[in-house]
């Protein structure tokens, strides 16, 4: 009996598996604001668990739409901070000139590696703060810019600060 066919199903199963998990995670991504960080925050310490995250995605004016922005908050050894994911383009690109504007800011960036992923955190007071910054300040966004945000591990809605 030829099993190439029942791994052709098989793989074609997962493929649409694949793509129908993809469908439900993005049809409940949110748009948030940079007013909206500091809740997203609290609410990933007190109903988090570790690895929880909010990602924040956008395309900044001097980015063109050639890259997004990806930003993160997390929470890691049960302390939330913000991480720079050394992941995105622009991420990458911008790594020296994201630690340059952390300094004048006085905020300590430290670099640490995890699943293979490297990336800057912070966990410093402000760390909320900066975060609006970078957008508002480094990027040149409005404070009213709608920013993608995709949360998992932690409960959170708009207007239940």
């Amino acid at each position: 009996m030829d099993t190439s066919i029942f791994t052709f199903v098989g793989v074609a199963i997962l493929v649409i598996f694949l793509i129908w998990l993809t469908r439900q995670r993005f049809s409940t991504e949110k748009r948030v604001g940079v007013s909206d960080f500091a809740s997203i925050a609290r609410a990933l310490q007190t109903t988090g668990s570790d690895g929880a995250f909010a990602a924040f995605v956008l395309n900044p004016p001097t980015s063109g739409s050639k890259s997004a922005l990806n930003l993160q908050l997390s929470k890691e050894g049960g302390v939330v901070g913000f991480d720079w994911v050394l992941l995105a383009d622009l991420n990458i690109h911008d790594k020296d000139r994201v630690e340059e504007f952390s300094r004048s800011k006085g905020i300590a960036l430290e670099a640490r590696s995890m699943n293979g992923v490297d990336y800057l955190r912070t966990e410093a007071d402000g760390f909320v703060d900066f975060l609006g910054e970078i957008i508002t300040e480094m990027y040149g966004c409005e404070d009213d810019t709608k920013i993608i945000l995709i949360q998992d591990g932690f409960e959170w809605e708009a207007n239940a600060a």
